[in-house]
Parts: structure tokens; sequence; C-alpha cells
């Protein structure tokens, strides 16, 4: 997920603090190439910066999916019952599932 969150930052210009401009991270060689010698493009500030808005993003999907799942918890554990018993789901049967017109019978 961090390397994830670090793509979107630095590469995909995800970023509203960044703004559109993509960062680089140092590219190491085993051959000596002029201009290449492993430092970053950017500031000690920007790199701040970028750990900020990848530590941000990941805090919001954390708090996002926490939520997700808990508002969706009895679903989840119907359809674990579910699978317990049948062991595949097709589509249509996950579709009563979420559409709330099935309740499948509990297992021991």
């Amino acid at each position: 997920a961090t390397d994830m969150a670090r793509h979107m930052i630095t590469q995909y210009g995800m970023s509203a603090a960044l703004g559109l401009a993509t960062f680089d991270e140092p590219r190491t060689s085993y051959l000596p190439v002029p201009g290449m010698d492993g430092r970053r493009a950017y500031s000690e500030e920007t790199a701040r910066t970028i750990d900020h808005e990848i530590r941000a993003m990941l805090d919001t999907a954390h708090a996002r999916v926490t939520e997700t799942l808990t508002a969706k918890r009895d679903l989840l554990e119907r359809l674990a019952a579910l699978l317990l018993a049948r062991e595949v789901v097709d589509r249509a049967t996950l579709d009563a599932l979420v559409a709330g017109g099935m309740r499948p019978a509990r297992t021991a």
C-alpha cells in the first residue's frame, strides 16, 4: 500500500500539496554514469511533504476501509456463513445476498 501511495503521489501527481509535478526516485547503477550519483532531484522539504502526503493518503484509506467494514459487518458475516456452507457463491446469489433477500442458514 505504501509503494502504491508513493507512486500515486510522486509519479502521477495525485497530491494537492505537490501539484502535478513528478518526483523520480534516485536510480542506482552498477557502473558509474555521469549525473547519476544516487541523490534525489528534490529538497529535504519536498521529501518531507511527500512523506506527509503518503501518510495522509494511507490514514484516509484506512479510516474509510474501517468504516466500510464496520458498516457492512452483518453482510460480511452472512457472506462468510454462505461460503462456509457452499464454498462457492455465484453472481446471482451474491446479488441476492447484498440486496438483503437471502439469509443463509448458520453452520455448526
